[in-house]
């Protein structure tokens, strides 16, 4: 398989450890791959700490579970009977 050199950019076999073009070694693409992952990891990171903060965290207290009910859904029996 090829993939593109990150100096040169000509497209050079997986296998070699060095650009037979310009001598660069590979190990710079495992850092920048490297790089890639962890921006990204801390993108996700952030997008759901934004997520957090948007809808908030839900109270805290004693009187925090008197509607413990109130969004029963769709999935909620029409009437006492459960039927």
């Amino acid at each position: 398989m090829l993939v593109q050199c990150e100096s040169c950019h000509r497209h050079v076999r997986e296998s070699e450890e060095a650009c037979p073009f310009c001598s660069a070694r590979r190990e710079a693409r495992r850092r920048t791959a490297l790089k890639l992952g962890l921006a990204g990891a801390a993108g996700v990171a952030m997008m759901t700490i934004g997520i957090g903060c948007a809808y908030g965290m839900p109270e805290e207290g004693p009187d925090a579970g008197d509607d413990a009910g109130a969004d029963a859904g769709a999935d909620a029996p029409d009437d006492a009977s459960g039927q």
